[in-house]
């Protein structure tokens, strides 16, 4: 499987890489994620990384698709 490049800020997180990072691992699905919201959970709470909270749109009604993911960057 070929390397993917991780985000170091939450600025590098496109609807584009959400889709290939989602296909890459989930082969069979025909939904695309068409918006996304980012939330920092980790300020002020000790991590030595950021974290974040996306919440994901899809063209499709997802079935077996996550509403919400956690995302964790470098520091």
């Amino acid at each position: 499987m070929p390397y993917m490049r991780v985000p170091d800020s939450l600025n590098e997180i496109t609807l584009s890489w959400l889709n290939e990072a989602l296909h890459s691992k989930l082969s069979l699905i025909d939904a695309s994620v068409t918006s996304c919201t980012a939330k920092m959970i980790s300020e002020g709470q000790g991590f030595m990384s950021q974290v974040a909270r996306l919440e994901l749109g899809y063209d499709k009604e997802p079935e077996h698709l996550p509403r919400t993911v956690i995302i964790k960057m470098p520091s």
